[in-house]
């Protein structure tokens, strides 16, 4: 057994149930399915997910580094693939049947993933590039708003530090600078699991059926005070901030 094979072992692999995202993701992709007409990428989240769990599996009986960043890459082309979901269901329920107004294109562009230049004296929509966290943040948060929540990601602290170098170990082994830049460490490994847990909590808030009760009842008040409720999510427990 080489030391990939018994360095898996000591990470306690048995918590790979919590890399299974077909099921609680595609519950979310099937309730926006009811609302919007978005059946075309279910497939695409349903494949992605069993890469995934192909590739950790693979991962687990082989403990290379080459099946450690083939696990890479496969979960976060399936966190891609939801996000562009999240994306287009916020696209189509919030600009499907209304006039766009101008204080709304910033968001539309965003949402749509263009950029608007001009070329030879015509406006010309080109595709929108723009870092692979922010998006996802950016998904994240308009997702929950079209449900009703006002979502705030603290841009600090350990599980964001956990965030990014998660992130840092996709960029780094999705465009190698060097011979190092293929290495998936431990660490690296549990950062990313630490990735999963956060994008989870954040992804599943629309699913929570008692706290988008309790946020329905406080409406009236707030309207009131004119207080806006702010929700932040730490990992696996939710937390308000008033």
């Amino acid at each position: 057994m080489n030391h990939l094979k018994k360095a898996n072992q000591r990470l306690n692999f048995d918590r790979a149930k919590k890399h299974r995202p077909d099921k609680s993701a595609l519950a979310l992709a099937i309730m926006m399915k009811q609302k919007t007409a978005l059946g075309d990428i279910l497939p695409a989240i349903r494949a992605a997910g069993e890469d995934v769990d192909k590739c950790w599996e693979i991962m687990l009986a082989e403990g290379t580094q080459f099946a450690r960043r083939n696990w890479v890459r496969a979960y976060f082309a399936w966190v891609e693939v939801v996000c562009f979901l999240a994306r287009q269901h916020v696209l189509h329920a919030r600009f499907g049947k209304r006039v766009i107004r101008p204080s709304d294109i910033p968001e539309f562009s965003a949402l749509s993933e263009i950029r608007y230049t001009v070329i030879t004296g015509e406006a010309t929509a080109e595709p929108a590039h723009g870092r692979t966290l922010d998006y996802i943040v950016f998904s994240l948060i308009a997702l929950a708003k079209t449900f009703g929540l006002r979502l705030k990601i603290a841009r600090g602290g350990k599980s964001w530090e956990t965030v990014r170098a998660a992130l840092g170990v996709r960029d780094r082994i999705t465009h190698p600078k060097n011979e190092h830049a293929f290495h998936v460490s431990d660490k690296d490994v549990q950062n990313i699991e630490g990735f999963n847990g956060w994008f989870y909590a954040h992804l599943m808030l629309p699913l929570n059926d008692a706290l988008r009760t309790k946020l329905k009842k406080e409406s009236t008040v707030a309207k009131r005070t004119k207080k806006k409720r702010v929700l932040t999510v730490d990992t696996d427990t939710l937390a308000s901030d008033g």
